[in-house]
């Protein structure tokens, strides 16, 4: 289970990217829940060393879209 402050992030950011989900992709929500649940991108932000929790409900869709037609996952560049 994620530590409590992840927890709180996570609240806000998964229904933001869940009806960007639904919206591209014309599917109910528990469609777009199941999807996202069970991809790699819900994994890894679940894990709070790997920092995606910093990034904005748009490019962590943005990233779950690029995951579900590619297979891979695409992290953003940092700019220096």
């Amino acid at each position: 289970m994620p530590p409590a402050k992840l927890t709180g992030i996570l609240t806000v950011l998964i229904p933001e990217i869940i009806a960007k989900i639904i919206a591209q992709n014309n599917i109910s929500e528990y469609q777009a829940m199941e999807q996202f649940y069970q991809s790699k991108l819900y994994s890894l932000l679940s894990a709070e060393k790997t920092g995606l929790w910093h990034y904005s409900a748009s490019k962590l869709a943005e990233m779950f879209f690029t995951e579900k037609a590619s297979g891979q996952i695409e992290f953003p560049e940092e700019s220096a």
